[in-house]
């Protein structure tokens, strides 16, 4: 069993020795406290919220011979009830008085959410500008203004052709992506990786 996700990024946070508040939801099954006794880490600081409607998200991988055959989820994708979006959001705020930068990754699992949806993102980049922090955010595939207020944007290739609404072919196709990102999302800077090929 290990981290993904969100998960992965704040223990990466960590390791370079940041001290490295995680928000997140998990349902209140006992998966969650696989997921509580996996982050129990130096600076690593779980500040979960429990929701009893949701499934705590899980990724099981099933490997023949160093080989994946299949991949099964169990996961909750709707938005938080607004009782969790609440706690979600206070947990935001509280934590934010206490960083010096705020990463955002989002998986479409519900928990990043627009102004319709209980406004996570918002309080997010809100929250951070009152305090003149920078947002790195790791986005998925939506359209690229759910994003406006970021400082910078870290999608892989995919994801910015979702994003820009092209598939990107070429050096030149990525370089557009970027920069048709920066005008769209008000972003200081985006980067695009692209596996073994680099980041543009």
């Amino acid at each position: 069993d290990r981290l993904g996700g969100a998960g992965n990024v704040v223990r990466g946070a960590a390791a370079l020795g940041a001290h490295a508040p995680l928000i997140g939801i998990v349902g209140a099954d006992h998966r969650r406290e696989l997921h509580e006794l996996l982050l129990k880490e130096p600076r690593v600081e779980p500040k979960l919220v429990f929701d009893e409607s949701r499934l705590t998200t899980v990724k099981r991988r099933y490997i023949v011979n160093e080989s994946v055959l299949w991949r099964s989820d169990s996961e909750t994708r709707d938005a938080p009830s607004g009782a969790t979006a609440a706690m979600i959001r206070k947990c935001i705020e509280g934590s934010i008085r206490e960083c010096s930068a705020v990463i955002v990754s989002d998986y479409q699992k519900g928990t990043v959410t627009g102004e319709d949806s209980g406004g996570t993102l918002r309080t997010v980049l809100r929250s951070a500008e009152e305090k003149g922090l920078p947002v790195f955010v790791d986005p998925k595939m939506r359209d690229a203004t759910f994003y406006r207020g970021a400082t910078v944007l870290t999608p892989n290739k995919k994801e910015a052709g979702v994003l820009v609404g092209r598939e990107l072919k070429s050096v030149r196709d990525v370089s557009r992506a970027g920069e048709a990102l920066l005008a769209s999302c008000g972003a200081e800077a985006v980067i695009i990786t692209q596996g073994r090929e680099g980041m543009t």
